[in-house]
């Protein structure tokens, strides 16, 4: 695997984000449940991105006849889609949920 500033950006941005969401569990005020959707909608981003990229490893491996590198990089590919829907999931219930708890 190589190293492109595609994968050092995703990963700088995954880390990020990570950190961000386990920050702002500890943080006790107004401003937590923002924060907490920041943090899912960052990596949400970031393996939906992932997973639109390795649609390319996918072709990639399959015009040069390694099939079984196709159907593990789909497999792989398809967990981390599913995995960016639940968190921009989790990013829209908790801007709902911040939305909801706005006072007049």
């Amino acid at each position: 695997m190589q190293l492109t500033p595609l994968r050092v950006t995703l990963a700088v941005a995954l880390a990020g984000g990570l950190a961000f969401l386990a920050w702002s569990i500890f943080v006790r005020d107004a401003n937590q449940v923002p924060m907490m959707a920041t943090g899912f909608a960052v990596c949400g981003i970031v393996f939906a991105v992932t997973a639109v990229l390795s649609v390319g490893g996918i072709v990639s491996a399959g015009r040069a006849g390694r099939d079984g590198t196709a159907v593990l990089t789909a497999i792989v590919g398809g967990i981390i889609a599913v995995g960016a829907m639940m968190l921009l999931a989790g990013a829209l219930i908790m801007t709902l949920i911040w939305a909801g708890t706005k006072t007049a």
